[in-house]
Order: structure tokens, then sequence, then C-alpha cells
């Protein structure tokens, strides 16, 4: 028969062979949800153009920014790739994501919409509606800091979308 001390020492040593994988699994467990949780609460900042059409006018196209996120998204800037990229924005000098420290900042749920300009015969925004122009969105947040976007932009997309009158 097995001494009772032998029997202590087995059950010690089997006991810690457990605890140890299992606080270590605990450890990793708890650093993934604090990450999760990190890339939840942060700044999403999306942009892109829309099109509106009040009645009797011509269209309008209008770049839209809105922060998905859970934080203030701060110093958002669009910057094109192409200086042809701007050719479509008229006096895109005064607008505030381009110049200075960008548009100040945006609120959980906010959007902002800037004017760019109308479809008419003659625009140069209508090459928008087949071509696609690169840009960069960079902003900051009180969680991640500065973040950067590279995207494209156009309006290929809503030459299938149904237009209401």
């Amino acid at each position: 028969m097995l001494d009772l001390e032998l029997l202590s020492w087995i059950a010690t040593i089997t006991a810690a062979l457990v605890a140890i994988p299992a606080i270590v699994l605990g450890y990793l467990q708890l650093r993934a949800s604090t990450r999760a949780e990190r890339a939840s609460a942060r700044a999403y900042v999306s942009v892109r153009y829309v099109i509106s059409k009040p009645t009797g006018k011509d269209e309008s196209v209008y770049l839209v920014f809105r922060n998905h996120g859970r934080v203030v998204a701060e110093n958002i800037k669009l910057d094109f790739a192409h200086e042809t990229g701007w050719n479509h924005i008229r006096d895109s000098d005064s607008l505030p994501f381009v110049s200075g420290a960008g548009i100040s900042r945006l609120y959980p749920e906010e959007s902002a919409e800037y004017f760019v300009g109308t479809l008419q015969a003659n625009s140069k925004l209508l090459q928008l509606k087949d071509t696609e122009v690169e840009a960069t969105l960079t902003f900051s947040d009180s969680i991640f800091g500065k973040q950067s976007v590279q995207l494209l932009l156009g309006l290929s997309d809503y030459k299938y979308r149904r237009r209401s009158s």
C-alpha cells in the first residue's frame, strides 16, 4: 500500500501540472479579450461619394465622412494619390479635410457632408462615374493614435442603384 505522504506529493504535482496550463490559457484569453475590446472601441472612419438629386435640379455630389466607431476621431484628412484626384473639386484648398489639420473631430456615429459639385453635362465629376481615384484617409483617436487607410473613391457603384425622383 502507498504511503499517505507519497499520495499527497503525487496529488500536489498533478494539481500543479493541471493548474499551470490553465493559468497560461487564462492569461492568453485575457490578453485576447483586452485586444478585442480595444479594437472595438476605436474610431472607424469611412469616406464615400454620395449623389443627391433634389427635385428639379441637377444631381449633386458630396463627400461624406462618417465615424462608425465608439470614440472621437480627430484630424481627419483625405489625400489623393495623384494631383488629378482633386481636379473635379473647385476651391479644394478651402475644404477642411484638404488643408490645415483636417476635420477637427467627428463624434461616434456623426457624419459630415461636403459639397463637391454638380453632375452637369460639362462637369469634370462625370469621370468619377466610370473611374476610381486612389486616396489615403488619415485620422487619430485616443485608442490607437494616428491611423491610415488606403482606399478607392468613385461613383461607379451608383450606376446600378435605383434612384428616387
